[in-house]
This record gives structure tokens, C-alpha cells and sequence, in this order.
């Protein structure tokens, strides 16, 4: 969420009494999703948290909580499926084909095996059959990483002496990526190339190999007007209570559980105004940005200014307040450009 939409939010909770419309209008959506029960504290937390608000990785429904199951193995379907919607490729396919007996249409992982398949990353077991609830090794997938970065990562670096990939069919594969710092062994020297992966490894290994591919990089102007942009116009909309627009605005502009929660936080807004409430807006001084890192799909802007004054008046009670705009962005290319999913203070 923008860190002043946030700060306004905040402000118009604290201006009002709590009502049972609150709670009924929040059960309308879904942010749980994005706080599973089971990544605070873990190893991989930071890069599991990244790709969850990035909606890159779903969790699994389970009575009132969410959980990602970082500690499970995962399908060979399941890997190629989340760096699918990390990299949002373009790629054009036949969708009635059938590339392996055991790929159906109608199977989850249809359209996902298919476009795998039509971009060169992945064979069969065999010719007929691609194993999708199969487990994936950590071979299996640096094999694929090694593929699908092979013209955007640099990898130019020295290998890691892996003491138990010697003649190993991925062993090329396996060194090229620890070349780049992307695959890890353990702390005995082993990489252990048939150990079947887990959810947090094969994230970890992803969100790695991404945030180092520097084929296409992003000019540092496009990512600072973007957030720029996006925050004018909501300034602009909210001033002038055009909400429909507003709505429109958020989802061109984000994603993930920045587009979510400020959709969530504006619904809301929108209701106490229609209610009675008046806000009235201000920006002072102007927004800066800086690029902190960026690679092919994946940037950070720090972005400073752009305070907005906020007066708010329920009734003879009235709140004044000035909402600070500094914060960092975290951005994703999308099939329909950069976007933002997350913002932190």
C-alpha cells in the first residue's frame, strides 16, 4: 500500500468511532492471503514475503488461515508454473494441443507445461510424459534456471567446488549458476543435485536468479515517473472524490498486495465521505526518487516528498495532519508493464 494512502487510512480510522460496517465491509476481501501462518521466522521469510506481495506465489486455504508450506517439496508443475508468472513471458501457443499424455486440458498446469515447453525450459521424463506431480530435484531445476537465464544473467564468475556433482548430468548447469551466486551448496561442500526441492528453496533460487538479470535494464526515469505518476493521480482523484477513477487508477499502476490493499483501504474511504465525512487534500513539495537496485523484472525506488496536508471534519470534530510521501517501492514487470506491489517505510 502507498505509505500516504496508508497514513490517510490510518488517520480516517482514528478520526471515527468503530462500527459494525467496518468489519462487514472488510470480509469483502482477500488480504489474508498475503499474511500466511507459516513464514514469520523462517530462513527464507524475506524472499517468501517478496514473491507473496508480489502474488507470484499462492498459499493453500486451511480452515481461517493461509499457509504457503514453505518445508513441502514441490511438483515439477508447481516450479515451472511460479517462474511462468514471475517472468510474465509472451509466448504464442496452441492451446488444444496436447504436448504430453499426461497434460491434459482441464489439468491446473495445462497451459503452464505447454508454454514451458514452447519456450525451450523443460522436457519430459520421456517423450510422452512430463511427470507434473512428480517432485523436482534441485538438479531438475538448475538445469531450467540455467536455460531460461542463459542470455540475461552474467556468469562470468568462479564456480563452486561441489564435491558430489562430479560426472552428475547437471553438473554444467549446477556450476554455471553458482558462478552467478544464485545456487548454494551446504555446509559440508555438497550440493546434493537429487535432493528433492522445497517451495522456500526453489523461491530463494528464484527470486536470486531474478533480481540479477541484466540483459534489458530498465532506465532509472521510467521506474521514478511510474511511482510518480501513480501517485499524482491518486492525489488528484481523491481531491476531486472521483473514486471511479481512483479504481481505475490503482490497478493500472499496481499489483499484487499494493493494488489489493489499496483498493481495500479506498472502499472504505469512499463509504465514511459518503457517510458525512469531509476530507480535504494538499500536496506540498515536490516527489524525488532514487533507483536503489533494478535488474530486468524486478527494481526498488526510494521515493522522497510529496508530503500531502489532510484535513478531516466528522461533525464538529475536526483532524489536521501532514502525511510524509518518503518510502521505497518495490516494482515487477508484468505482461502490461512495470508495476508496484509492495512499499515499505
Amino acid at each position: 500500500m502507498k505509505k500516504w494512502l496508508a497514513s490517510l487510512f490510518a488517520i480516517v480510522m482514528m478520526s471515527i468511532s468503530f462500527q459494525s460496517a467496518f468489519a462487514a465491509e472488510s470480509e469483502e476481501y482477500d488480504l489474508d492471503r498475503f499474511y500466511p501462518a507459516d513464514v514469520d521466522g523462517h530462513w527464507a521469510a524475506d524472499v517468501l514475503e517478496d514473491f507473496i506481495q508480489a502474488d507470484i506465489i499462492k498459499g493453500y486455504q486451511e480452515n481461517d488461515d493461509i499457509y504457503v508450506k514453505p518445508d513441502a517439496n514441490i511438483t515439477r508443475a508447481e516450479f515451472v508454473a511460479i517462474l511462468l508468472r514471475a517472468a510474465s513471458p509472451s509466448v504464442e501457443q496452441d492451446a488444444n494441443r496436447n504436448t504430453y499424455a499426461d497434460v491434459k486440458p482441464g489439468d491446473w498446469f495445462y497451459a503452464v507445461v505447454n508454454e514451458a515447453k514452447a519456450l525451450g525450459l523443460v522436457n519430459g521424463i520421456d517423450a510422452a510424459h512430463f511427470a507434473p506431480n512428480q517432485k523436482i530435484s534441485r538438479a531438475e531445476i538448475s538445469a531450467i534456471l540455467s536455460r531460461f537465464f542463459s542470455e540475461t544473467i552474467d556468469f562470468n564468475g568462479t564456480a563452486a567446488d561441489f564435491k558430489d556433482i562430479g560426472q552428475h548430468w547437471a553438473k554444467e548447469d549446477i556450476e554455471k549458476l553458482s558462478k552467478a551466486g544464485i545456487a548454494g551448496g551446504y555446509q559440508d561442500g555438497t550440493f546434493r543435485p537429487q535432493k528433492t526441492a522445497t517451495r522456500a528453496e526453489a523461491v530463494a533460487l528464484l527470486n536470486r536468479a531474478f533480481h540479477k538479470e541484466s540483459g534489458q535494464l530498465p532506465d532509472d526515469d521510467t521506474l521514478i515517473d511510474l511511482i510518480k505518476q501513480s501517485n499524482q493521480e491518486q492525489y488528484e482523484a481523491l481531491e476531486s472524490g472521483s473514486f471511479d477513477q481512483l479504481k481505475t487508477s490503482i490497478p493500472k499502476h499496481n499489483v499484487g498486495f499494493a493494488r489489493d490493499a489499496q483498493l481495500f483501504s479506498i472502499d472504505l474511504i469512499q463509504s465514511y465521505q459518503e457517510g458525512g465525512m469531509k476530507i480535504e487534500y494538499n500536496m506540498v513539495g515536490e516527489m524525488k526518487g532514487e533507483v536503489l537496485s533494478k535488474s530486468d523484472r524486478f527494481a526498488a525506488v526510494s521515493i522522497t516528498g510529496g508530503e500531502v496536508e489532510v484535513k478531516i471534519t466528522q461533525g464538529k470534530n475536526v483532524t489536521t495532519t501532514t502525511m510524509a510521501g518518503d518510502a521505497t517501492y518495490c516494482l515487477r514487470k508484468t505482461q502490461d508493464g512495470w508495476k508496484i506491489y509492495g512499499v515499505e517505510e
